[in-house]
């Protein structure tokens, strides 16, 4: 089971890279791409931040039998997790296009 999810998160990667490249194009420098994966990575990580908060949350709820508030957290849970997972797309994808515009730069010189 993880195979598949992680073949379909490679290929959710691949589209994604795929559509960057239509938008913009190889970065110019190890500068750029590294401004680039900052930023993807530092949303990673405020989403990450965000779940476990609303997981804290959660506990809370669980200590005091709270299931109405429990499944609201939850839910946000289940749909930030989500998110946080398209941020980590965002990320591969970039390490990739990094990786592209280093071999063009390369056959350059």
């Amino acid at each position: 089971m993880m195979e598949d999810i992680l073949f379909n998160v490679r290929c959710a990667a691949d589209c994604e890279l795929e559509d960057a490249n239509k938008l913009h194009p190889l970065f110019h420098s190890l500068h750029e791409a590294y401004g680039v994966l900052t930023e993807e990575i530092t949303e990673a990580k405020e989403s990450f931040a965000e779940t476990e908060r609303m997981f804290d949350r959660f506990f809370m709820c669980m200590r005091k039998d709270n299931y109405s508030s429990a499944n609201e957290n939850l839910e946000y849970i289940k749909e930030n997790a989500i998110a946080c997972a398209a941020e980590m797309i965002q990320v591969a994808a970039m390490a990739q296009k990094s990786i592209d515009s280093n071999a063009v730069r390369r056959k350059i010189k």
